[in-house]
């Protein structure tokens, strides 16, 4: 992973470490927790972060969900199977959402 993106998974396994339950699976992480998060912590994320963050969470709940498939993933554009464990493959993720961000400020 790139030393640039690293603080990514760092902030995502805090968010993720104390996200909720509906008691059939993990709630998805929301913009208020992320706010929250970052007031609690002195964390100033930016919006590319933020968006990475919640792209991060929506693929790793669609593939921790049961019988989850790429087609039934929440957004279409993250074809990712990855086990939830698999902190390299999240890493992954996390990469590539960064690659693509630079794509796009690169112009």
């Amino acid at each position: 992973m790139p030393p640039e993106v690293e603080h990514l998974w760092d902030w995502f396994c805090e968010l993720a470490a104390c996200r909720t339950s509906n008691g059939f699976a993990v709630n998805p992480i929301s913009y208020v927790d992320i706010a929250s998060w970052a007031a609690l912590t002195g964390s100033e994320p930016t919006t590319w972060e933020v968006r990475a963050l919640l792209s991060a969470d929506r693929a790793v709940r669609a593939v921790g969900s049961q019988g989850a498939t790429p087609s039934s993933a929440p957004d279409p554009k993250m074809r990712v199977e990855v086990p939830v464990s698999d902190t390299q493959g999240v890493k992954s993720i996390l990469s590539r959402l960064a690659a693509r961000h630079q794509e796009t400020a690169d112009g």
